[in-house]
C-alpha cells in the first residue's frame, strides 16, 4: 500500500518538474539583466524628471556700506557673454565669460534716475526709468555704451519690446496706464499710444503674449490687467485677472501659459481658451516672496527671498525641486538664465548690520546643474527570486 503511494507521489513530482521547472540563471547574469531593465525604464519613461541643484558660482559688486555707487539692482538681462543690469546706480554692462568672476566693461551713470526695468534687443538696450522716461542705449561697443535717444514721460516701472514698439507702464500722481513708444529710429523715440488709465493703482511689470499685454499692479495687488495691443496706436483695457491672494510682482509667458512671481510663490494661468480672462491652472506656494520669474523648458526660476526652482511640466501640480537662500541681509531682483547659469541682481541692506540705512547692490551668478536620478542597483544578497530558498522553484 505504501509502495504504491510513494510511486504516485514520485510520478506527480516528476510531472511537476517536467512542466513547471524554471531554468537556473546564474546570479551575475540575472542581476546584470535586471539592472539594465531598470536603467532603460528610467531613460525611456517620459515622466522621468531631472533635478537641478543650485550652486553659488560668482558675484560682482560690493556689499560694503562704505561704497554706494552700485546701489540696488532692479533689472537684469543677459545676451551672449554680457549681462546688462540697471538700478539706482545707473546702467552697467558686465562680461560674464567667466561666470565665477563677472567683470565690469562699461556703463552710464544716472544718479537721478532709477532704472526699474530694461530690455535688450539687437544693438540697443531700452531702459524704463524713474523720472527719466524711456532711454535708448547703443550697446554696439559694450565698453562705451551711448544714450542715443530718450522720451521723457515721468516715472516708468515696466518694459517690454516687440518689433519697433516699446511698451512701458507709466505712473502718474493718482493713476497709471500702458504707453506705447515707437523706436523705429532709436535716436527719436516717440509716443504713439496711450492705454486706458486706471485710477488709484501703480502698474508694474509687463509680459506680452500675441495681441495682449499683461501688467501687474503693485500698489493694491488685486489684479493683473490685460490690454489689447492689436493696434499699437490705440491700446485699450480689455480684461483683468483677480489675483488678490497672490500679490504678483514679476510676470512672463511661455506657450499658452502666463506665469506670475507672487508674494508666496508661483502662479500659472491658462491662456489657451480665454486670453482676456485667463483661469488659474496651477499654483506653487513656496512661502517666500518672489519678485521675478524666468521660464526655460519645464523649469520656473523664482527670485526674491532667495531662489526657488519649480518644475512646471504638470502645470496643474507644479513641484518645488530646489531652493537656496540669499546671503544674510540680501534679497534678489531681476533674473535671467543663460546656459547653465542663473543671473540675478542682489541688494544688501546696511541696516542689517547697523551700519546705516543705505542699500548696495550687484549681480550674483548661480550655477544650475542637471543631475540624472540615481539608479538603485539590485543587491544580490537581498534578491529573493530565482534562488534555491524560493519554495516555488524545483532544482534538479
Amino acid at each position: 500500500m505504501s509502495s504504491v503511494t510513494i510511486s504516485k507521489l514520485d510520478e506527480e513530482k516528476n510531472l511537476y518538474r517536467e512542466n513547471f521547472v524554471i531554468p537556473f540563471v546564474p546570479y551575475n547574469q540575472l542581476i546584470s539583466f535586471l539592472n539594465t531593465i531598470i536603467l532603460l525604464s528610467l531613460l525611456l519613461c517620459p515622466t522621468t524628471s531631472f533635478a537641478k541643484v543650485p550652486e553659488f558660482a560668482g558675484t560682482w559688486g560690493s556689499n560694503s556700506c562704505q561704497i554706494t555707487q552700485d546701489s540696488r539692482t532692479k533689472a537684469v538681462a543677459v545676451v551672449g557673454k554680457y549681462a546688462y543690469i540697471g538700478g539706482e546706480g545707473g546702467f552697467k554692462i558686465l562680461n560674464i565669460s567667466r561666470s565665477s568672476n563677472p567683470s565690469f566693461v562699461g556703463g552710464i551713470d544716472y544718479p537721478n534716475n532709477t532704472i526699474f526695468a530694461l530690455a535688450v534687443v539687437g544693438n540697443y538696450a531700452y531702459l524704463a526709468c524713474l523720472g527719466g522716461g524711456v532711454k535708448a542705449i547703443d550697446i554696439t561697443n559694450p565698453a562705451a555704451p551711448v544714450e542715443v535717444g530718450h522720451y521723457v514721460t515721468g516715472t516708468l516701472k515696466g518694459i517690454a519690446v516687440v518689433g519697433n514698439y516699446v511698451y512701458v507702464t507709466h505712473l502718474g500722481p493718482f493713476d497709471s496706464a500702458l504707453l506705447v513708444v515707437d523706436v523705429t529710429d532709436p535716436s527719436m523715440p516717440s509716443l504713439i499710444g496711450i492705454g486706458d488709465t486706471i485710477y488709484g493703482t501703480e502698474l508694474g511689470k509687463i509680459a506680452i503674449h500675441g495681441n495682449y499685454a499683461y501688467v501687474t499692479e503693485t500698489k493694491n495687488c488685486l489684479y493683473v490687467y490685460v490690454y489689447d495691443i492689436t493696434d499699437p496706436y490705440n491700446p485699450f483695457l480689455t480684461g483683468q485677472i483677480d489675483v488678490n491672494e497672490m500679490r504678483p510682482d514679476g510676470i512672463t509667458t511661455q506657450g499658452n501659459y502666463l506665469f506670475t512671481a507672487n508674494g508666496d510663490g508661483l502662479g500659472i494661468f491658462n491662456l489657451a481658451n480665454n486670453q482676456t480672462h485667463p483661469t488659474l491652472a496651477g499654483r506653487m506656494i513656496t512661502n517666500k516672496t518672489a519678485s521675478d520669474v524666468f521660464i526655460r523648458g519645464t523649469c520656473a526660476y523664482l527670485v526674491g527671498q532667495g531662489m526657488q526652482l519649480v518644475n512646471v511640466k504638470n502645470v496643474a501640480a507644479p513641484t518645488l525641486t530646489a531652493s537656496t537662500n540669499c546671503r544674510a541681509g540680501e534679497n534678489y531682483n531681476g533674473v535671467a538664465v543663460f546656459e547653465d547659469y542663473l543671473y540675478t541682481g542682489w541688494n544688501y541692506n546696511c541696516s542689517y548690520t547697523g551700519e546705516g540705512s543705505q542699500q548696495n547692490g550687484g549681480l550674483d551668478v548661480i550655477k544650475v546643474t542637471e543631475v540624472t536620478p540615481s539608479v538603485q542597483r539590485i543587491d544580490p544578497i537581498h534578491l529573493s527570486i530565482f534562488t534555491q530558498q524560493d519554495p516555488r522553484i524545483w532544482r534538479k
